[in-house]
């Protein structure tokens, strides 16, 4: 994925052999634990291919719009070096780290990549102390504005094809069986890979927990689409889904309905202080988890604006 969303001439220039995630949670000053979704290093050489170095990628999953992301990937960058600065302690300069963002929702991303747009000065000031700033933008995939030709048609693996389909379209559809009776043609080929069985089962617990549909559906239709050869793992996976589906089911159902109470309460909160939100707010707000609504919660008393309330 990170090889086809990147600049043609760039990604001919690594070592994608060299790809190697690295450890992606940090400790800041305040002891509070920040994480990002992947964070890999590889191999990168010259024009002349006189010399390598190397290159990070911090690969994000983001499923609201936020337009605090540059913010947010600057300090993931920051916290990445200051890890990298403490694994290599002889060295004099830093890796360079490439942010690419990963997106899907209702409205596609509609706010800037570029940390300067941040900035609150007129652009002919920013053009004038350029130098002084700090400016960089992120390699945005926003799967929400392609089409499902252009996906398929991407030099992706199978299960990357299917994973990026399945984030298209599974969070937003009121028919989830139908979009996965779409993707079982790409699950059926991926059947017959190296490891493929153990992936069809982990996209069964995904569209288990991400959508509505019920373990006998996800067996019938597995079992329909794949033939009978996938019979005794689907079944198998399916009957240890139906076994925990009850306890799960409580335990998923109880935690939305906390996660839109508060949600709720929030959005009012919000438009009672600051006056009516954005579009982009309520779905920040109505896809923040638990951990987010509550901090946000305890913000709000003392914050004079929105973002302010909502900042990282």
């Amino acid at each position: 994925m990170l090889k086809t969303v990147l600049p043609e001439r760039l990604a001919a220039r690594i070592d994608w052999s060299s790809l190697t995630p690295v450890s992606s949670a940090f400790v800041d000053a305040a002891l509070s634990e920040r994480r990002t979704d992947l964070l890999f290093e590889a191999r990168i050489s010259d024009r002349a291919g006189d010399r390598t170095a190397l290159i990070c990628f911090l690969f994000e999953h983001q499923s609201s719009v936020d337009a605090w992301m540059p913010l947010r990937v600057l300090e993931y960058s920051v916290l990445s070096w200051n890890d990298w600065r403490k694994r290599n302690a002889q060295d004099q300069r830093l890796p360079a780290i490439i942010p690419v963002v990963l997106h899907h929702s209702v409205s596609g991303w509609n706010k800037s990549t570029r940390f300067s747009d941040l900035i609150d000065l007129d652009d002919d000031l920013k053009r004038e102390i350029a130098p002084h700033l700090i400016d960089f933008s992120f390699v945005l995939d926003d799967l929400t504005r392609q089409s499902d030709r252009s996906l398929h048609e991407r030099a992706l693996t199978l299960v990357a094809r299917l994973l990026s389909l399945t984030l298209k379209h599974l969070p937003y559809t009121n028919d989830p069986l139908a979009v996965i009776e779409r993707l079982m043609p790409l699950m059926a080929r991926i059947w017959n890979t190296p490891r493929g069985q153990d992936a069809i089962a982990t996209f069964l617990s995904y569209f288990w927990f991400a959508s509505e549909v019920t373990p006998e559906d996800l067996r019938t239709t597995v079992r329909k689409h794949i033939g009978p050869n996938a019979e005794e793992t689907v079944m198998s996976t399916a009957d240890k889904l139906i076994q925990e589906g009850e306890a799960r089911g409580e335990a998923r159902g109880e935690a939305r309905g906390e996660t839109r109470g508060r949600a709720a309460t929030l959005l009012k909160l919000l438009q009672l202080k600051f006056g009516p939100q954005s579009e982009a707010i309520v779905e920040r707000v109505n896809h923040a988890s638990i951990e987010e609504l509550d901090r946000w919660a305890e913000r709000i008393l003392n914050a004079t604006s929105t973002s302010e309330t909502l900042d990282p």
